[in-house]
């Protein structure tokens, strides 16, 4: 079964669909983690070709940059307003 079939059989209003803030928050942090994994590992490849830049790698680090630094933001976001996210208020 592909992704969308999968989505498309998960009814809404049902517990399938039903995820918390805190299962988010969690999993935006393991995205950031895994991103700036990826990030570290692309800044020791070489970037030459063929006695030219790598162009290619030059895009995919790029596209890895910008994606692992929104993510931090939403991952940061999500913390300083959690309680306000939840509809409570801040302990």
């Amino acid at each position: 079964m592909t992704h969308q079939q999968e989505a498309a059989t998960i009814k809404p209003n049902t517990s399938e669909t039903s995820v918390s803030l805190s299962t988010v928050q969690s999993e935006v942090g393991r995205l950031y983690h895994l991103l700036d994994a990826t990030a570290d590992i692309l800044m020791e490849m070489n970037y030459e070709r063929d006695g030219k830049r790598d162009v290619e790698l030059d895009r995919v680090a790029a596209l890895v940059f910008i994606a692992r630094d929104n993510v931090q933001r939403v991952s940061q976001t999500i913390d300083d307003n959690f309680y306000a996210i939840e509809g409570g208020t801040r302990k």
